[in-house]
């Protein structure tokens, strides 16, 4: 399988990348959209905890799609990391996610205010036409981590508070389409197929339980708003 692809992003700019692979059976005619958002400021239903970077997570593509997109969102990703210390989580700073899907794919992924998107790297597994793994990862100190929930004041007590930047964030990945598409995603992941992997692991925070998202209203304004940079990039499928 040949593979080509770029992705050279900044700001809310929009980039586009082709990959190109063999072609597949029953290619859907529109593509997915996996949409990753950090920090998120909407709670969806179904929730997943990230426990470090050894143990595997799974969802259905049930649980990811949702037509009303972006008012309503598919999983949430959360931290439960052990820390060094009592109360304290570890942030999720790259994560993978594994699902089925015989079509294109496009990356969506946004940040709110003055924070910067993750960056994103995949494509199909190895001769697979169908099997997709993408890893998100946390770029630098300008992103919003993956931790409890969004709180942009908590730990303002420790020497290192940096009041431009959250101390707790959680993420959302959404899949949207057209609704034969979103329905094909579903069917095509039945059952817990789609499996989410911690990758990486940043530095200890404390837990700050739910609501905290509500802090959002408040910290989005003071750190920069709630608009939208965002990165995104479309995979294809292609005859050679």
């Amino acid at each position: 399988m040949k593979l080509s692809s770029f992705a050279i992003f900044a700001g809310a700019s929009t980039a586009v990348a082709f990959l190109s692979a063999s072609p597949v059976k029953a290619q859907q005619v529109d593509p997915i959209v996996i949409n990753f958002h950090v920090p998120e400021t909407v709670d969806p239903n179904k929730k997943i905890y990230l426990d470090g970077t050894t143990n595997t997570f799974t969802a259905t593509g049930a649980d990811l799609v949702n037509s009303n997109y972006p008012s309503q969102l598919g999983v949430e990703l959360h931290s439960v990391a052990p820390g060094t210390g009592d109360g304290f989580i570890k942030d999720i700073t790259s994560f993978s996610i594994t699902f089925n899907w015989a079509g294109n794919v496009t990356i969506d992924s946004p940040a709110n205010g003055s924070y910067s998107p993750w960056t994103y790297t995949g494509g199909l597994v190895g001769d697979s036409n169908t099997l997709y793994t993408y890893t998100f990862t946390m770029p630098d100190n300008s992103s919003a981590p993956i931790n409890d929930n969004f709180d942009p004041f908590a730990n303002s007590y420790l020497t290192n508070y940096n009041p431009y930047l959250p101390t707790q964030s959680f993420a959302t990945v959404t899949v949207s389409g057209s609704n034969d598409t979103t329905t094909a995603f579903a069917s095509q992941n039945t059952g817990q197929s789609i499996v989410f992997q911690g990758q990486s692991l940043g530095q200890d925070r404390s837990s700050v339980p739910e609501p905290g998202a509500i802090a959002l209203i408040v910290g989005s304004a003071a750190l920069g708003g709630l608009a939208l940079n965002r990165r995104r990039i479309t995979f294809k499928n292609q005859i050679r």
